[in-house]
């Protein structure tokens, strides 16, 4: 009966958050209100602090499963991946190798590589959603349950190209989103940073993963047509 209840109970909070999620978003669009920007900031802070901790407290502290064995040794020896080569993963890779710390070698390059892109995923999805939503509770609900759902946690918690990856696809898509909060305002410095981010994100997802063009390519179309419409 437990077994039974556990899929009923998950897929309620998930209609819950879909439906107060829809809800919000039509909200917003007949009477747009701007959150502070002390609030996105603190709000991120929070859901980044509370992942980053959840993930460094359970980070794997020796060689994990698929790359992590070869991301590892290249920290350690320096060289270059297979292809398509991570070349920022084992550039941060053997950065965390030369930082100086008591912590083993493993635990520094999973820190640095999975733990802390995945913590910062988090905080930016947070952020997107309140952009798009101005609710705090939808923003850090659903934000909290992408980063405790088992795949993140899993790439988070062992040396893997993938958090990265993802870290700089939720940045893309927060700067595509503010670059839309700030369509009915006249062209500004925020938006042409947001802008500017967007792409700077792209170009480095692109160094750490060439799949990462399949995701980004309906932000990217995103960000033009809003460019072309204003």
């Amino acid at each position: 009966q437990v077994e039974n209840l556990v899929p009923q109970f998950t897929t309620t909070i998930s209609s819950q958050i879909l439906h107060t999620l829809q809800r919000s978003t039509m909200q917003k669009a007949l009477s747009p209100t701007d959150l502070p920007p002390r609030t996105l900031v603190l709000v991120s802070a929070i859901v980044g602090t509370c992942s980053l901790v959840l993930y460094s407290s359970t980070l794997a502290t020796t060689v994990g499963g698929g790359d992590s064995g070869e991301i590892l040794s290249v920290s350690c020896e320096g060289g270059v991946l297979r292809p398509p080569g991570y070349p920022l993963v084992a550039m941060l890779g053997r950065l965390a190798f030369l930082s100086s710390s008591s912590k083993d070698i493993a635990w520094r390059v999973g820190f640095i590589v999975s733990s802390l892109p995945a913590a910062v995923a988090c905080a930016c999805l947070s952020t997107t959603l309140l952009l798009l939503t101005n609710n705090i509770l939808v923003a850090v609900l659903c934000s909290m349950l992408y980063s405790s759902s088992s795949l993140v946690w899993a790439s988070a918690t062992t040396i893997d190209p993938f958090s990265l990856s993802a870290c700089f696809l939720s940045i893309l898509y927060l700067c595509a989103s503010a670059f839309e909060a700030s369509s009915h305002r006249p062209a500004s410095t925020t938006s042409r940073a947001a802008f500017c981010s967007s792409f700077l994100a792209m170009g480095l997802g692109l160094c750490t993963d060439r799949t990462f063009l399949l995701s980004a390519c309906p932000a990217l179309l995103w960000l033009l047509a809003l460019a072309v419409l204003r």
